[in-house]
């Protein structure tokens, strides 16, 4: 069988996000988007909803769908991937999910009397850092809810005490607001963090799942509302190269608010940030050093 066709053996510690689009049964309504979080272990799951545009016509409030949880296994047959689950809420309830060319694409959830399908669907099963202190997320946002943004961009930046943060925004769709965070680690591939008392739109919850080291997807929401924004997030990546007898250290010019800072030993390392600044141009931020005589690592901080 041709290997993009394949289901991957295993979803543990994966992120599946997709958008409801018919249903059987009290469920939620067709346009919310569900995120699928299943532990590291793959044999717990959890689900979180984040409303459609048209909640406010739906008769049940949003905090009326809190979200799922339960035991369940996972296995694959050729292109399709079949989860097993004991709900907290629905009972037994299997979901089986349809792969080809790299990607689930579709997912049906059936719930003895409830079924539903989905569109859209992603699975994410990047590593989601440890901690975002001194992290930073440039976001383009791709659909959004009052009091976000439904198009723009913006740049969340974490500080190094690892509870407060700025957003910028690019002074179009988005703005510049500020505020206070407590995180959590979901699972492998997601992060949650919670905005708290944002200057602009107060508290929030974001979920950020990774598909790879740098990039993923955003989802944000706001408790018992419909506010909510759906983008696309990237870390910025430190490229180190050679060039004869000096390091040269470059990352997008996008982040280049940003420093390098240097240790030579990451067990209870302190970093030296006392790094040339950069030089910026033709899209990228560059810094070029002499090569050290130990072993050195290297990190982008946000200032």
């Amino acid at each position: 069988m041709d290997v993009a066709a394949q289901a991957p053996n295993s979803i543990a510690g994966a992120t599946i996000s997709a958008v409801l689009t018919d249903r059987t049964g009290p469920l939620v309504p067709p346009g919310t988007l569900s995120l699928l979080l299943v532990g590291d272990a793959g044999n717990t799951y959890r689900v979180t909803h984040v409303w459609p545009m048209n909640w406010q016509d739906w008769p049940y409030q949003p905090a009326s769908y809190s979200g799922n949880s339960g035991t369940c296994s996972y296995s694959a047959s050729g292109n399709t991937g079949t989860l097993d689950c004991n709900d907290a809420l629905m009972g037994h309830a299997v979901t089986t999910l349809t792969y080809s060319d790299g990607a689930f694409r579709s997912y049906h959830l059936n719930a003895g009397p409830y079924a539903a399908d989905y569109d859209s669907v992603e699975l994410f099963s990047g590593a989601a850092p440890a901690s975002p202190a001194s992290s930073a997320y440039y976001v383009q946002v791709e659909y959004g809810l009052a009091p976000f943004a439904a198009t723009g961009s913006l740049l969340l930046k974490l500080a190094s005490d690892a509870s407060s943060y700025t957003i910028i925004g690019d002074g179009l769709n988005t703005f510049d607001s500020f505020g206070t965070y407590s995180h959590a680690r979901i699972n492998r591939a997601t992060r949650q963090l919670n905005l708290l008392n944002d200057s602009l739109t107060g508290n929030s919850t974001a979920y950020f799942s990774y598909s790879n080291a740098i990039a993923g997807q955003i989802v944000l929401k706001q408790p018992s509302s419909g506010g909510m924004l759906v983008g696309r997030f990237i870390n910025p990546a430190l490229v180190i190269t050679l060039e004869g007898q000096e390091v040269l250290l470059s990352w997008p010019a996008l982040f280049g608010g940003f420093v390098v800072e240097s240790s030579t030993n990451l067990a209870g390392a302190v970093w030296d940030a006392n790094c040339p600044a950069p030089v910026i141009g033709a899209g990228v931020c560059r810094v070029t050093l002499p090569i050290p005589d130990r072993h050195t690592f290297y990190r982008l901080s946000s200032p």
